[in-house]
């Protein structure tokens, strides 16, 4: 069985559509579709959630980032631009399963994750 951080999803998630919020009923739905249609193991969060948790806001029932997508931050002393921060933090099979692009001047449109996230629901 394959497995993806948790880490890595939500960082993905927000990556969808450059979101600016994810709710926790989407994240529950990627979750079962990973695990159920596709064999993937989301593992729990752990301390490498440190690396992200500066850049969110955790509300009842979502999750919001607290930056802009081109704005820039210092992560282990250096510079970086938190689209580039996010996509870094995404598996390269997250960025497939989300259709995830490498410039944050395209825009994502995820037309594969659209389809499985309709048929989740």
């Amino acid at each position: 069985m394959q497995r993806v951080t948790m880490l890595s999803l939500l960082a993905g998630l927000f990556l969808v559509d450059n979101k600016k919020e994810i709710s926790y009923g989407e994240i529950a739905n990627v979750i079962n579709d990973l695990s159920n249609n596709l064999n993937i193991d989301v593992e729990e969060p752990d301390e490498d959630m440190n690396n992200i948790s500066l850049l969110l806001l955790f509300d009842e029932d979502k999750i919001m980032l607290c930056y802009e997508f081109d704005d820039t931050i210092i992560v282990d002393g250096k510079s970086i631009i938190v689209y580039d921060y996010l996509y870094i933090l995404t598996s390269t099979f997250l960025r497939n399963y989300f259709d995830i692009n490498d410039d944050f001047n395209k825009k994502n449109t995820n037309s594969k994750y659209k389809k499985r996230r309709t048929k989740v629901k």
